[in-house]
């Protein structure tokens, strides 16, 4: 089957000389939009866990348990809300359904951490510590 001037491909060479591509197949990804540093911050309860969150002002923003499965959408005009609870793994985050970085490591108590959707976007992965010969599983010899 032979292609019409029409229905062939274009080809264009770049003025540098460089190689040349063909108009409509692209391979490369389309760009990701950066994270929005006022999008919506979901708190979603994965245990019972005790929070209270307050704004700059000390406004109380919540301030009781929250059951598995239940969620807390923090105002989008709380300024600088920030959260105390004991149970910070207890806590799924997701700023526009995008989950961040845990609050803080298991059974460590957060206090005062700004939970704003810029502030939650800026933190880093919390580590997980290496297992050390303490909590490291023993190794066992081959059974004769």
């Amino acid at each position: 089957m032979a292609l019409s001037p029409d229905s062939a491909p274009a080809i264009s060479a770049p003025e540098d000389g460089g190689d040349a591509t063909v108009a409509g197949n692209t391979t490369a990804a389309a760009p990701v939009p950066p994270p929005n540093p006022n999008g919506q911050v979901v708190l979603t309860a994965s245990d019972t866990v005790w929070l209270s969150i307050k704004d700059e002002a000390g406004t109380s923003l919540l301030f009781r348990e929250m059951k598995a499965g239940e969620t807390f959408t923090v105002p989008a005009d709380a300024v600088k809300p920030r959260l105390l609870t004991g149970r910070p793994e207890k806590l799924k985050v997701t700023v526009d359904g995008k989950e961040v970085a845990p609050l803080g490591p298991p059974e460590r108590t957060v206090k005062d951490l700004e939970i704003s959707a810029a502030a939650l976007l800026a933190r880093q992965p919390v580590a997980t510590p290496a297992p050390t010969a303490a909590t490291a599983p023993a190794a066992t010899a081959p059974r004769p």
